[in-house]
């Protein structure tokens, strides 16, 4: 602590309360009543003094979130954590979808990333996003983030959350005859295809004969995997040998076991808009 200046004694005094609680509990901040407290379990750590600031380095460790019953856990993670910024600055670690009510082949691989010690909250702007069953042997790059949310049942949970930064991502295993191409977001067990204004999200429909029987492009959709694909103000074409049905901004749902495709038109602007019909060459 030789680098403390004279008379300035208070930062040895919060280094010292921060040390006890950190080698009782391995927190790396007590939390207050409601709030979170991060904690260290395993690997490796040792006390720096960097630049008149001292610091915890820790290799290798699970750094574990907890918020009264509910916690998450970053595995096998490494990093340092500097008391006097209150700040956590980690490298790598492993985040799993398990609590969300997926398996665990779905999980994110974290490069940098920066938690607030009196913060539920972090986010890791470049993560790798594995789940085997759209993306068989590939990882996906994206934008992570987590939130220690309390009750955070598995049904209708918010998080862990990822967006891809590609919006030209293939997926066909949502349901027979179902084709998706476009951005790829996840919020806890929910998956939500999303797009651009002029990189939409498509949806593709083809009927047992490999026959396309409806194409829709639109900002969002709610895929449910072999259940249903949700949207709103969708561009959308129902196929009907060589005719088609037309409308520009339809309320679509598709029922994939039952395979029933409901178009249904809203009453704000281009949603009131008729359908047309290139068979009758008429607005319906």
């Amino acid at each position: 602590m030789g680098g403390v200046e004279k008379g300035r004694t208070k930062p040895i005094s919060q280094f010292l309360e921060f040390s006890v609680d950190f080698l009782e509990q391995r927190a790396l901040k007590t939390g207050e009543g409601g709030s979170v407290t991060w904690k260290v379990k395993g690997g490796k750590f040792h006390f720096d003094y960097v630049d008149k600031h001292p610091q915890i380095r820790c290799e290798n460790i699970n750094l574990v979130g907890v918020r009264k019953q509910d916690s998450i856990t970053i595995f096998n993670t490494s990093g340092k954590f500097l008391p006097f910024e209150n700040v956590w600055r980690g490298q790598g670690g492993k985040v799993t979808w398990a609590d969300a009510g997926l398996d665990s082949t779905v999980y994110v691989q974290l490069t940098e990333y920066k938690v607030e010690a009196v913060k539920p909250l972090f986010q890791c702007d470049s993560a790798l996003m594995f789940y085997p069953l759209y993306f068989p042997g590939k990882s996906i790059p994206g934008k992570f983030e987590h939130n220690i949310v309390v009750d955070n049942k598995a049904g209708a949970a918010q998080f862990p959350r990822f967006e891809s930064f590609d919006k030209q991502l293939k997926i066909t295993k949502i349901g027979e005859g179902v084709e998706y191409f476009g951005g790829f977001r996840l919020a806890g067990s929910s998956l939500y295809g999303y797009g651009s204004g002029n990189e939409p999200a498509q949806v593709t429909v083809y009927n047992k004969k490999r026959q396309k029987v409806f194409y829709g492009t639109g900002p969002l959709f709610i895929i449910k995997r072999e259940q249903n694909i949700v949207a709103e103000g969708v561009n959308a074409k129902l196929f009907m040998d060589t005719d088609s049905l037309f409308h520009p901004a339809v309320d679509f749902r598709y029922d994939i076991p039952a395979q029933v495709i409901s178009l249904t038109r809203g009453d704000k602007g281009s949603e009131r808009n008729p359908f047309f019909s290139s068979f009758y060459n008429m607005n319906l």
